[in-house]
């Protein structure tokens, strides 16, 4: 599992993601899909897609794969 994803599962549990960390996962959330996450973090991921879309953190040409990501989790939930 890749580091920056795996840092992403671990905030579940409380700590903090720099702007260089998501960076990074939203490079690689948006090659994944939904079921890439494993059950117990897709909430933790779609709370975490859902914010990063919210206040425009994301780079712009991510934002269309990583919104499909967040409906697909939503749908799925």
């Amino acid at each position: 599992m890749n580091p920056a994803i795996s840092k992403l599962y671990q905030v579940k549990n409380g700590g903090e993601l720099s702007p260089q960390d998501c960076q990074k996962i939203n490079t690689e959330l948006s090659i994944m899909k939904a079921d890439d996450i494993p059950n117990e973090q897709r909430e933790n991921v779609a709370d975490y897609l859902a914010s990063a879309l919210n206040c425009h953190s994301v780079q712009p040409q991510l934002t269309r794969q990583l919104d499909v990501l967040l409906q697909d989790l939503q749908e799925n939930a």
